[in-house]
């Protein structure tokens, strides 16, 4: 998204996000034994979110190139900013034996 600012610059942000996250698990140990057993299910990303996440800086990093091989200077010449896309929707379930 891009907003226009005052002095003619425009700033560009993108809208946050709410990534739910649920799981739910049963336990259950038969009577008289020391094992256990237990049924687990989860969801991530449940509403399919799509977005990016941050790498927790607003800083760009700087790329460093020699522009004119021969000359022998290295200067800055690009900059990036990491990101990563939001996880799409993902089903688990685990099962565990204890003994």
């Amino acid at each position: 998204y891009r907003t226009p600012v005052d002095d003619g610059r425009g700033s560009v942000f993108n809208d946050p996000s709410i990534v739910w996250e649920w799981g739910v698990s049963y336990t259950f140990r038969p009577r008289a034994r020391k094992t256990a057993h237990r049924v687990g299910l989860n969801v991530k990303n449940a509403f399919d979110q799509k977005g990016f996440t941050s790498n927790g800086s607003t800083t760009p990093g700087a790329i460093f190139d020699v522009p004119n091989p021969g000359v022998g200077t290295i200067i800055q010449t690009r900059s990036s900013i990491v990101r990563g896309l939001i996880q799409p929707r993902t089903y688990g379930v685990e099962l565990q034996y204890r003994f």
